[in-house]
């Protein structure tokens, strides 16, 4: 993940993307997991970093739903934190 807020979030990943999908993504801190669904909105290929290196991409999206959380769980942290 390289960053998280309440509508969106955007992350790296060695699998291609497709703008425009949904997506479902398992947050994971410390002990607490949640599970969000997105709607991918970009994502883009980053120059090759050397030979025999996989691809990477960044990529974001709006979130769609929280799937799964505990009620007191990551996500109720995370928007607590926010303000």
């Amino acid at each position: 993940m390289i960053n998280l807020s309440r509508s969106g979030i955007a992350f790296a990943t060695y699998h291609r993307v497709t703008v425009g999908d949904p997506y479902f993504i398992e947050i994971r801190y410390r002990n607490q997991t949640v599970s969000v669904e997105i709607e991918l909105r970009w994502c883009f290929r980053q120059p090759d970093t050397g030979p025999g290196e996989p691809p990477l991409f960044l990529a974001g999206g709006r979130l769609v739903d929280i799937v799964r959380d505990d009620p007191e769980g990551l996500w109720r942290g995370l928007l607590t934190a926010q303000g």
